[in-house]
């Protein structure tokens, strides 16, 4: 009876360490992954990088977020402007261009998967205005300062950052007729600039561009 007893448990013990080979429950290493880069740091690099070429290679960037244009809800937009001296788009710079778009409407710097529209804006052609020379006198001296006024053309689009898909396209004349009431020269040396109409192109886009964007 001993020996039968012994003979069966010899053969549960047996059945039993050939079910754990056959279900694969040794226990295998695990693939070590903390010297990998963290991926929220890559995608953001990546995506503003391609965010900045986006107004050349008008490829959509499935990482950012996709447009939604519902009531209260406010689109970010990534902006670009045209720079002739680079041959390339950039973001505008206040003291250069002298326009931007709402704060509340701007992609922020490291939350940029929140872009949903990317507005690219160029300068096709520019005129000097029929407005006369704006004078100003300059602070302790002698010698006057002059502003010439200029018109200018714009080229105006906004896609949709995911997909690509142009939803607004237009072609916007500006013209000058009044000098500013104050201007401030680059530098005491200058005394002889030029103006473009940057606060009449603002209003012109936040005209154009409310409905898409502030909703």
């Amino acid at each position: 009876m001993k020996k039968i007893e012994l003979k069966l448990i010899s053969n549960i013990v047996i059945i039993f360490f050939a079910s754990l080979l056959l279900t694969g429950c040794v226990q295998q290493p695990t693939k070590n992954n903390s010297a990998d880069p963290s991926p929220s740091t890559y995608d953001q690099d990546q995506i503003r990088s391609d965010l900045e070429q986006f107004c050349i290679s008008q490829e959509g960037i499935e990482e950012v977020a996709k447009y939604e244009r519902s009531e209260g809800n406010i689109s970010l937009t990534a902006t670009y402007v045209w720079d002739q001296l680079s041959n390339e788009y950039t973001e505008p710079d206040p003291l250069n261009h002298k326009w931007e778009l709402p704060y509340e409407w701007q992609t922020k710097y490291k939350e940029e998967e929140n872009t949903q529209l990317v507005l690219c804006v160029k300068l096709l052609d520019k005129t000097e205005s029929n407005s006369d020379v704006c004078e100003y006198e300059i602070d302790d001296d002698s010698l006057p300062g002059f502003v010439n006024l200029y018109d200018a053309e714009y080229e105006i689009k906004l896609y949709e950052a995911r997909t690509a898909n142009l939803i607004f396209e237009d072609t916007v004349e500006i013209t000058q007729e009044e000098c500013p009431e104050y201007w401030e020269f680059e530098s005491e040396f200058s005394y002889n600039e030029n103006k473009l109409p940057y606060e009449k192109l603002e209003k012109r886009l936040k005209d154009i561009l409310a409905d898409y964007i502030a909703h």
